[in-house]
């Protein structure tokens, strides 16, 4: 059973998601893609908690981010919540405490984002402009590890920085 407080962290963290979505994202792009702050969210509660706050956090989220494009809306949903799965089922298996295999976690749960993201939701530009698709999906996958990076920095050394500031 989960209790209400860690639902309540979960939407004030998803509707922070989604102000970045809204404010930040569209500033911060680099060639038309830009960080998505719900997957790496995703991937950090997952490798924190587990695979059912993941599931759980990717769902409240998809769903939140899904309504500022409406087209993704099922999709994200359902991808995000696969990711928080996933993630929380390979942290279950293997031991990951240092910071590099996380980051290949979250390289690996970005590209599979991406690449899921565009062949559900214009499935029809893999067929039109292959190469427009493979460049979004890098760099999309890049923003988004360069900033979980950061924030995955900041998480870890929290503590220390409250200290320090």
């Amino acid at each position: 059973m989960v209790n209400k407080n860690l639902i309540a962290k979960y939407i004030v963290g998803s509707i922070f998601v989604v102000s970045y979505q809204i404010i930040i994202a569209p500033r911060t792009s680099i060639l038309n893609t830009y960080a998505d702050l719900a997957m790496i969210l995703t991937v950090w509660i997952a490798l924190a908690h587990g695979s059912n706050k993941g599931i759980l956090f990717g769902f409240i989220s998809g769903t939140l981010t899904g309504i500022l494009i409406p087209l993704e809306l099922g999709w994200s949903t359902l991808i995000l919540s696969f990711v928080g799965y996933f993630t929380g089922i390979i942290k279950n298996k293997l031991v990951i405490d240092p910071m590099p295999s996380k980051i290949l976690i979250l390289i690996a749960a970005a590209l599979a984002y991406s690449i899921l993201i565009i062949f559900f939701t214009r499935f029809e530009l893999f067929l039109i402009d292959i190469s427009y698709v493979l460049s979004h999906i890098l760099f999309s996958t890049i923003n988004s590890v360069g900033v979980g990076i950061i924030i995955f920095i900041i998480f870890r050394y929290r503590y220390l920085l409250r200290n320090l500031l």
